[in-house]
Protein backbone atom coordinates (compact mmCIF):
# COMPACT_ATOMS: atom_id res chain seq x y z
CA UNK A 1 0.00 0.00 0.00
CA UNK A 2 3.14 2.61 0.42
CA UNK A 3 3.56 2.23 -3.49
CA UNK A 4 7.47 3.22 -2.92
CA UNK A 5 10.43 1.21 -2.92
CA UNK A 6 11.24 0.32 0.84
CA UNK A 7 7.72 -0.90 0.92
CA UNK A 8 7.80 -3.37 -2.09
CA UNK A 9 10.79 -4.68 -1.10
CA UNK A 10 9.40 -5.27 2.45
CA UNK A 11 6.97 -7.31 0.35
CA UNK A 12 9.58 -9.22 -1.71
CA UNK A 13 11.32 -10.35 0.98
CA UNK A 14 8.74 -11.56 3.40
CA UNK A 15 8.69 -14.72 2.28
CA UNK A 16 5.19 -14.29 0.49
CA UNK A 17 4.74 -16.78 -2.45
CA UNK A 18 3.35 -13.40 -4.31
CA UNK A 19 3.32 -9.57 -3.83
CA UNK A 20 0.83 -7.24 -4.89
CA UNK A 21 1.28 -3.80 -5.97
CA UNK A 22 -0.15 -0.60 -7.81
CA UNK A 23 0.65 -0.15 -11.38
CA UNK A 24 3.95 1.29 -12.97
CA UNK A 25 2.17 4.64 -13.21
CA UNK A 26 1.08 4.70 -9.43
CA UNK A 27 4.49 3.84 -7.82
CA UNK A 28 7.43 5.76 -6.58
CA UNK A 29 11.47 4.66 -7.56
CA UNK A 30 10.04 2.19 -9.95
CA UNK A 31 8.96 -0.41 -7.18
CA UNK A 32 6.84 -1.98 -9.67
CA UNK A 33 9.62 -3.69 -10.35
CA UNK A 34 9.87 -5.84 -7.38
CA UNK A 35 5.73 -7.07 -7.51
CA UNK A 36 4.56 -10.13 -8.74
CA UNK A 37 1.84 -8.77 -10.00
CA UNK A 38 0.14 -5.52 -10.61
CA UNK A 39 -3.44 -3.71 -9.67
CA UNK A 40 -5.12 -1.85 -12.80
CA UNK A 41 -4.13 1.57 -12.76
CA UNK A 42 -5.74 4.75 -11.17
CA UNK A 43 -6.15 7.97 -12.37
CA UNK A 44 -3.25 9.72 -10.95
CA UNK A 45 -5.82 12.45 -9.13
CA UNK A 46 -7.95 9.80 -7.70
CA UNK A 47 -8.80 10.23 -3.90
CA UNK A 48 -6.03 7.69 -1.44
CA UNK A 49 -9.10 5.37 -1.11
CA UNK A 50 -9.84 4.37 -4.08
CA UNK A 51 -6.30 4.09 -5.17
CA UNK A 52 -5.88 1.60 -2.32
CA UNK A 53 -9.03 -0.13 -2.89
CA UNK A 54 -7.10 -1.61 -6.51
CA UNK A 55 -5.33 -3.51 -4.50
CA UNK A 56 -8.30 -5.28 -2.81
CA UNK A 57 -10.29 -5.05 -6.89
CA UNK A 58 -7.08 -7.28 -8.14
CA UNK A 59 -7.93 -9.81 -5.34
CA UNK A 60 -11.43 -9.86 -6.05
CA UNK A 61 -13.54 -7.34 -4.37
CA UNK A 62 -16.28 -5.66 -6.22
CA UNK A 63 -18.71 -2.69 -5.30
CA UNK A 64 -17.98 1.11 -3.79
CA UNK A 65 -16.07 1.60 -0.69
CA UNK A 66 -17.11 0.36 1.91
CA UNK A 67 -17.98 3.22 5.16
CA UNK A 68 -15.27 3.49 7.95
CA UNK A 69 -16.62 0.56 10.57
CA UNK A 70 -15.17 1.72 14.30
CA UNK A 71 -16.04 1.08 17.98
CA UNK A 72 -19.02 2.78 19.20
CA UNK A 73 -16.39 4.60 21.63
CA UNK A 74 -20.15 5.39 23.94
CA UNK A 75 -17.94 5.05 27.47
CA UNK A 76 -15.14 7.65 26.06
CA UNK A 77 -18.16 9.77 24.98
CA UNK A 78 -19.77 9.80 28.44
CA UNK A 79 -16.34 10.52 29.40
CA UNK A 80 -15.82 13.73 27.24
CA UNK A 81 -19.05 15.31 27.64
CA UNK A 82 -19.21 14.75 31.63
CA UNK A 83 -15.71 16.90 31.21
CA UNK A 84 -17.73 19.48 29.01
CA UNK A 85 -20.66 19.96 31.30
CA UNK A 86 -23.77 20.66 30.73
CA UNK A 87 -24.54 21.82 27.15
CA UNK A 88 -25.32 25.85 26.30
CA UNK A 89 -25.19 25.76 22.70
CA UNK A 90 -22.48 23.72 19.60
CA UNK A 91 -19.27 22.58 21.21
CA UNK A 92 -16.70 24.08 18.01
CA UNK A 93 -13.15 21.72 18.37
CA UNK A 94 -10.24 23.54 16.73
CA UNK A 95 -7.54 21.31 16.54
CA UNK A 96 -3.97 23.14 15.35
CA UNK A 97 -1.39 20.51 16.08
CA UNK A 98 -0.05 18.49 13.63
CA UNK A 99 2.68 15.85 13.06
CA UNK A 100 6.71 17.24 13.05
CA UNK A 101 6.68 15.43 9.84
CA UNK A 102 3.62 17.13 8.35
CA UNK A 103 4.10 20.68 10.25
CA UNK A 104 4.18 22.82 6.77
CA UNK A 105 0.29 21.61 6.96
CA UNK A 106 -0.42 23.68 10.23
CA UNK A 107 -2.33 27.01 9.88
CA UNK A 108 -1.47 29.87 11.40
CA UNK A 109 -1.92 30.87 15.19
CA UNK A 110 -3.62 33.90 14.15
CA UNK A 111 -5.84 32.82 11.67
CA UNK A 112 -6.96 29.90 14.55
CA UNK A 113 -7.23 33.00 17.04
CA UNK A 114 -9.19 34.96 14.56
CA UNK A 115 -11.62 32.27 13.61
CA UNK A 116 -12.15 31.28 17.06
CA UNK A 117 -13.42 35.34 18.02
CA UNK A 118 -15.60 34.80 15.17
CA UNK A 119 -16.77 31.91 15.17
CA UNK A 120 -18.09 31.61 18.84
CA UNK A 121 -20.77 34.40 18.55
CA UNK A 122 -21.89 33.90 15.25
CA UNK A 123 -23.11 30.32 16.24
CA UNK A 124 -23.42 30.80 20.22
CA UNK A 125 -20.68 28.43 20.22
CA UNK A 126 -17.87 26.93 22.56
CA UNK A 127 -14.48 26.92 20.87
CA UNK A 128 -12.36 24.20 22.50
CA UNK A 129 -8.73 23.98 21.56
CA UNK A 130 -8.17 20.13 21.02
CA UNK A 131 -4.50 19.19 21.89
CA UNK A 132 -2.38 15.97 21.48
CA UNK A 133 1.06 15.17 23.03
CA UNK A 134 3.48 18.20 23.54
CA UNK A 135 0.96 20.36 22.10
CA UNK A 136 -0.89 21.72 25.60
CA UNK A 137 1.52 24.53 25.10
CA UNK A 138 0.33 25.18 21.96
CA UNK A 139 -3.61 24.82 22.61
CA UNK A 140 -2.91 27.13 25.87
CA UNK A 141 -1.50 30.05 23.73
CA UNK A 142 -4.18 29.84 21.08
CA UNK A 143 -6.73 30.15 23.26
CA UNK A 144 -5.19 33.04 25.54
CA UNK A 145 -4.99 34.79 22.23
CA UNK A 146 -8.20 34.26 21.35
CA UNK A 147 -9.80 35.23 24.27
CA UNK A 148 -12.88 34.74 26.41
CA UNK A 149 -14.86 32.65 23.75
CA UNK A 150 -12.62 30.09 23.87
CA UNK A 151 -10.10 27.42 26.25
CA UNK A 152 -9.00 24.46 26.03
CA UNK A 153 -10.41 21.07 25.69
CA UNK A 154 -10.21 18.28 28.13
CA UNK A 155 -6.62 16.52 28.23
CA UNK A 156 -7.24 13.03 26.65
CA UNK A 157 -5.53 9.74 28.08
CA UNK A 158 -6.06 7.69 24.99
CA UNK A 159 -6.80 7.77 21.60
CA UNK A 160 -9.80 6.51 22.19
CA UNK A 161 -10.59 9.28 24.36
CA UNK A 162 -10.01 11.83 21.36
CA UNK A 163 -12.33 10.23 19.44
CA UNK A 164 -14.75 10.28 22.70
CA UNK A 165 -14.15 14.05 22.49
CA UNK A 166 -14.93 14.51 18.52
CA UNK A 167 -18.18 12.57 18.65
CA UNK A 168 -19.23 14.78 21.73
CA UNK A 169 -18.23 17.96 19.16
CA UNK A 170 -20.77 19.36 16.74
CA UNK A 171 -17.83 20.29 14.41
CA UNK A 172 -13.88 20.13 14.08
CA UNK A 173 -11.90 22.37 12.65
CA UNK A 174 -8.04 21.11 11.44
CA UNK A 175 -5.66 21.28 9.06
CA UNK A 176 -4.83 17.78 7.37
CA UNK A 177 -3.73 15.68 9.92
CA UNK A 178 -5.00 12.17 11.65
CA UNK A 179 -7.63 14.23 13.79
CA UNK A 180 -9.57 15.10 10.73
CA UNK A 181 -10.21 12.44 9.74
CA UNK A 182 -10.93 10.22 12.45
CA UNK A 183 -13.91 13.03 13.05
CA UNK A 184 -14.54 12.56 9.42
CA UNK A 185 -14.85 8.23 10.05
CA UNK A 186 -17.23 9.34 12.92
CA UNK A 187 -19.92 11.72 11.02
CA UNK A 188 -18.51 14.59 12.94
CA UNK A 189 -18.93 17.62 10.67
CA UNK A 190 -15.60 18.83 9.64
CA UNK A 191 -13.79 22.05 7.83
CA UNK A 192 -10.42 20.52 6.85
CA UNK A 193 -7.70 23.06 5.91
CA UNK A 194 -5.65 22.17 2.56
CA UNK A 195 -2.29 24.15 1.56
CA UNK A 196 0.55 21.99 0.08
CA UNK A 197 -1.92 18.57 -0.35
CA UNK A 198 -5.26 18.30 -2.70
CA UNK A 199 -8.06 17.32 -0.69
CA UNK A 200 -9.44 15.65 -4.11
CA UNK A 201 -6.77 12.88 -3.14
CA UNK A 202 -6.63 13.35 0.14
CA UNK A 203 -9.69 14.89 1.65
CA UNK A 204 -12.37 13.75 4.30
CA UNK A 205 -15.19 11.87 2.17
CA UNK A 206 -18.09 10.64 4.58
CA UNK A 207 -18.76 13.38 7.55
CA UNK A 208 -20.56 16.23 6.47
CA UNK A 209 -17.87 17.87 5.32
CA UNK A 210 -15.87 21.43 3.48
CA UNK A 211 -12.56 21.82 2.64
CA UNK A 212 -11.03 25.26 2.33
CA UNK A 213 -7.84 25.06 -0.36
CA UNK A 214 -5.42 28.17 -0.83
CA UNK A 215 -5.90 30.59 -2.82
CA UNK A 216 -2.05 30.31 -3.41
CA UNK A 217 -0.81 29.63 -7.30
CA UNK A 218 1.71 26.84 -6.06
CA UNK A 219 -1.05 24.93 -4.09
CA UNK A 220 -0.96 22.08 -3.92
CA UNK A 221 2.15 20.69 -4.55
CA UNK A 222 4.29 17.40 -4.03
CA UNK A 223 6.99 18.53 -1.79
CA UNK A 224 7.55 17.18 1.69
CA UNK A 225 9.06 19.94 3.40
CA UNK A 226 8.38 23.22 2.82
CA UNK A 227 9.98 26.28 4.83
CA UNK A 228 7.80 29.62 3.28
CA UNK A 229 4.11 27.73 4.01
CA UNK A 230 2.92 30.73 1.88
CA UNK A 231 -0.30 28.22 1.01
CA UNK A 232 -1.31 28.10 4.66
CA UNK A 233 -0.70 31.56 5.16
CA UNK A 234 -3.31 32.16 2.12
CA UNK A 235 -6.25 30.88 4.06
CA UNK A 236 -8.29 33.35 5.71
CA UNK A 237 -10.51 33.10 8.72
CA UNK A 238 -12.94 34.91 6.14
CA UNK A 239 -12.59 31.67 4.30
CA UNK A 240 -13.01 29.03 6.62
CA UNK A 241 -16.18 31.28 8.15
CA UNK A 242 -17.62 30.70 4.86
CA UNK A 243 -17.19 26.86 5.49
CA UNK A 244 -18.54 27.01 8.67
CA UNK A 245 -21.49 28.94 7.51
CA UNK A 246 -22.09 26.20 4.92
CA UNK A 247 -22.31 23.68 7.64
CA UNK A 248 -24.87 25.17 9.60
CA UNK A 249 -27.33 23.11 9.31
CA UNK A 250 -25.41 19.84 10.05
CA UNK A 251 -23.87 21.78 13.28
CA UNK A 252 -27.39 22.17 14.29
CA UNK A 253 -28.85 18.35 14.60
CA UNK A 254 -25.79 17.93 17.40
CA UNK A 255 -23.41 15.38 18.12
CA UNK A 256 -23.64 11.73 16.73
Amino acid sequence: FQANLRGAAVARLSGAAAALGFASTNVKARSHLLHSFAAPAVPSGAHRVERNLALARALGFDGPAPPPRLPDFDAETRWARERLGPASGPVFLFHAGVSAFGAFKRWTDEGFAELARRAAPAFNARVLFSWGPGERDLAERLAARAGSGAAIAPECPSLRHAAGLLRAANLLVAPDTGVLHLADALGVPVVGLFGPKDPAVYGPRYAPRRCVLSNAHCSPCEKRTCDDRRCMRAITPDMVMAAIEELRGDIAHGAP
